[in-house]
């Protein structure tokens, strides 16, 4: 057997692409001139083989490939927990795994201090397509989601979008590229079925810093999406509010046409 698409993915995200012994991060952030990429180690707890590290405990062949049996490392702390198997035995793994999985818990979930955002407001993209929305916040750390003051069935409908759109985006990575056409397909038609009902998408991403007791996390990807009324109750400047109440301003036309020339260019040197 081989670890499967799916498990890797689970064991990445519960991990925060970090390593579980130093907590170093595990993902290369793209640039001009590199993609993105991951330089982590799927680590093995228990070796597949009888004579390799930790071997000689009793799996099964499913088992040496499930989720329980893996452990996300730095190259370095790999090559140390299979050179000394007596000083890192199964349980201890098992337990720094665990330890630090609920240390990536904590972050997601405790209210920490920001440092100063990249942006202040949080400019918010108009999303017209289920693509730009996936490529937008497609490897975040953490997701907020909001929606504006609604009527009842609006709040339903927003809600129902917002929920789907999370189980699509936790499942990106696992699903066939036949799959992902289907889901874009699907994310654009609900998207036209929200603006029907008088409703925008808007999104971002942001790199925030979270402090967990006493390690500072710098480059934690946070997305964003709001689902807004078009011509909100409350007010006529729906923008000013959003900033007010929120931290989040909408963007412009003209904002939003120098945000898409920016991606076409990325792409370009992708």
């Amino acid at each position: 057997m081989a670890i499967s698409n799916q498990t890797r993915r689970i064991l990445w995200k519960r991990s925060g692409d970090r390593c579980a012994v130093c907590q170093r991060r595990l993902v290369v952030h793209a640039t001009e001139s590199y993609l993105e990429s991951a330089i982590g180690n799927e680590c093995h707890i228990v070796a597949p083989k009888p004579n390799g590290p930790r071997g000689n405990f009793p799996l099964t062949v499913e088992e040496l490939d499930d989720y329980s049996n893996l452990i996300l490392l730095c190259q370095i702390h790999h090559q140390l927990v299979d050179a000394q198997p007596h000083t890192y035995p199964v349980d201890k793994l098992r337990e720094i795994k665990r330890r630090h999985e609920a240390w990536i818990r904590d972050a997601f979930n405790l209210e920490l201090p920001a440092s100063e955002p990249i942006q202040s407001p949080l400019l918010l993209y108009r999303m017209e397509t289920g693509l730009q929305l996936i490529s937008l916040l497609r490897g975040s750390h953490a997701s907020r989601f909001h929606h504006d003051h609604l009527d009842s069935d609006r709040t339903e409908l927003a809600n129902e979008f917002l929920q789907n759109f999370q189980e699509r985006l936790d499942s990106w990575d696992a699903i066939a590229s036949q799959d992902r056409i289907t889901a874009q397909l699907t994310l654009n038609r609900s998207i036209c079925n929200l603006e029907a009902n008088g409703l925008l998408v808007y999104a971002a991403r942001q790199q925030e810093r979270h402090q967990v007791e006493n390690l500072v996390i710098d480059d934690w990807q946070v997305g964003y999406l709001l689902v807004v009324n078009q011509v909100n109750p409350i007010t006529a400047n729906r923008s000013e509010a959003l900033e007010r109440l929120m931290g989040f301003k909408l963007a412009t036309d003209r904002e939003f046409a120098s945000y898409i020339l920016i991606q076409l260019q990325h792409e370009q040197i992708r």
